[in-house]
């Protein structure tokens, strides 16, 4: 993806609406033409909506490690970490040293070494901040979508 039309990326996303994954290595983006677009694993287009008529905020008792976002009248949740990284992070906290070893294999095999929760926690806000910058900077401006996965 062009860096260059983005004002924030975020890959490695876990996204998901009520019980349903729908991705567990996705992308999360804010576009220079005021769209929030999230995508698949495989790089297809989950759903995208004008910036302007998008809500969204830190997802409840997630210590701001996680945000929703509504869209087109779909609430989605997303997280900037990956599924190996999330489950090798509850091995590791979970069992100790040898949890620590098993984690750090899981994340060695998958490429899930990933982001530490401050991290995470930094990429959450930059997300929720940069929507909320765009939209206050649009006055509910839109430009059509040109992103291509």
């Amino acid at each position: 993806m062009n860096s260059d039309q983005w004002y924030f990326t975020g890959d490695n996303v876990t996204i998901s609406s009520g019980m349903k994954s729908l991705a567990t290595d996705g992308f999360a983006g804010i576009g220079k033409n005021n769209y929030v677009v999230l995508y698949r694993n495989d790089g297809s287009v989950i759903d995208q909506a004008p910036a302007a008529q998008c809500e969204a905020d830190f997802s409840k008792m997630t210590m701001h490690m996680a945000a929703w976002v509504k869209m087109n009248g779909k609430k989605y949740s997303i997280q900037f970490r990956s599924v190996a990284q999330s489950r090798s992070n509850i091995i590791s906290s979970q069992f100790g040293l040898a949890g620590a070893l098993v984690a750090k294999g899981i994340n060695s095999a998958t490429g899930a070494g990933g982001r530490s929760d401050k991290e995470v926690k930094q990429m959450t806000e930059n997300f929720l901040n940069t929507l909320n910058w765009v939209k206050s900077q649009t006055g509910g401006a839109v430009v059509p979508p040109t992103f291509v996965a």
